[in-house]
């Protein structure tokens, strides 16, 4: 399977045809296939249709990844909110990590505040920047 792929993805990407030449003789079925089942030229439409979903994938992500970056720097409460409701009708989720505690490898901090408590030492008290995750995959951390 893994060549007929390959070979499908150059056919689709130079624009050649998959099909046999015309002088070839016809492939033989498999044993233990009856003859005519899955013969026949590649259908090179369905061959793209992994590639465009691809495309559609990465071009979701680099709309989101615009959209934040714009919504980290809106003035505009109006705009922020128009944002914010995108987000959430399109899976994408904003993370703070206000009340969880403090991992160096996740977070940075901007500053230090004395904990009320020991049991609060070491607990975030405010988020200066939201993370993101988009349909539970972490985008940016908190």
């Amino acid at each position: 399977c893994g060549p007929v792929v390959i070979a499908a993805v150059v056919a689709v990407a130079t624009g050649r045809s998959l099909t046999a030449p015309a002088s070839a003789p016809p492939a033989r079925p498999a044993p233990g296939r009856a003859p005519g089942a899955n013969s026949g030229p590649i259908p090179t439409a369905q061959l793209a249709e992994p590639a465009l979903a691809a495309q559609t994938i990465a071009d979701r992500a680099a709309l989101v990844e615009a959209c934040i970056w714009m919504r980290d720097r809106a003035t505009s409460p109006a705009l922020a909110s128009q944002l914010d409701q995108t987000f959430q009708r399109v899976g994408v989720a904003a993370v703070d990590a206000t009340g969880q505690r403090f991992d160096p490898a996740v977070h940075e901090a901007g500053a230090t505040v004395a904990a009320p408590g020991p049991a609060e030492d070491g607990i975030i008290a405010r988020t200066e920047t939201v993370g993101y995750s988009d349909r539970g995959r972490l985008l940016r951390h908190p």
